[in-house]
């Protein structure tokens, strides 16, 4: 065979896979199915087999929605984390989108949630998701950035919202600063945010930012590492992931990358026990 045809098959059996695990995690997956085939793709509500509600928006205006929601369920680009959800007590979503990983952890965690999403339209979504799913004792939602340092930032919002960043070069490098807008949203950082919560310790920290995990994290003292558990980061080109690897192992946390096909990497404090 060609190596064209090699790569159609591979094509083709990657889509059956892809669609049969849709059918495995969604309760409406004859809609899931069709939304993602741009068959059926103004908004709607998805539903999956652990009873999480989702509203997505038209895919038309927005392809990032269902795709964060398989990044949890279908891609299980965060499994790392699973095993410490369940006796959590605090965590943190930074880039929280329309709430996939938030809803995600909820579901499996009797933990408080802190989840950031400083883009206005995001925000407004998460919100609608936590409500659907009856969640608000247990998520507070905060429309603003966590950043390397305090105040207001520029917010960069192209077409697609999903690739909203405080990082102007993260536009550059994915090639999304057509038609941006840009915002000023108020920021704080993590240690700040530590100190005003009184978080004395957080089990688990999911940051999806778009670039922005370089700024938080080299600002971020040593006293608020030794002050987290695990940390589930997707790392962009923005600067050199393996600098980053090798910073955060310097901070006293095992660093894995489970994936090759997602940029994903799980941290574990080494000093890390549940009982924190």
């Amino acid at each position: 065979l060609k190596d064209y045809q090699i790569y159609m098959i591979k094509n083709f059996w990657h889509k059956i896979n892809v669609f049969w695990k849709m059918i495995l995690i969604y309760k409406n997956w004859p809609k899931a199915v069709l939304y993602r085939l741009d068959l059926l793709p103004q908004t709607t509500i998805l539903e999956t087999r652990d009873n999480a509600k989702f509203r997505i928006r038209d895919r038309r205006e927005e392809m990032s929605d269902a795709y964060v929601i398989n990044e949890c369920y279908l891609y299980n680009i965060h499994a790392g984390i699973l095993p410490y959800l369940n006796k959590a007590k605090v965590g943190i979503d930074i880039g929280a989108h329309i709430g996939a990983f938030t809803i995600f952890a909820a579901k499996r965690s009797p933990a408080r949630i802190f989840s950031f999403e400083p883009t206005p339209r995001n925000f407004k979504i998460l919100e609608e998701n936590i409500h659907l799913n009856h969640l608000e004792e247990s998520i507070k939602a905060l429309p603003m950035a966590v950043a390397g340092r305090a105040g207001e930032v520029d917010l960069f919002i192209p077409k697609n919202g999903g690739l909203a960043t405080t990082s102007r070069k993260h536009l550059e490098i994915y090639g999304a600063d057509v038609n941006t807008e840009i915002i000023r949203v108020p920021a704080i950082t993590l240690g700040d945010f530590f100190s005003g919560e009184k978080i004395a310790y957080c089990d688990f920290i999911k940051m999806d930012c778009e670039g922005g995990e370089y700024d938080i994290l080299y600002n971020l003292p040593d006293e608020i590492f030794k002050r987290i558990g695990v940390m589930t980061i997707e790392c962009h080109a923005d600067r050199d992931i393996n600098e980053l690897i090798k910073f955060l192992r310097s901070k006293n946390f095992k660093v894995e990358k489970p994936s090759e096909e997602f940029a994903e990497i799980f941290c574990i404090n080494n000093s890390y026990t549940v009982n924190n």
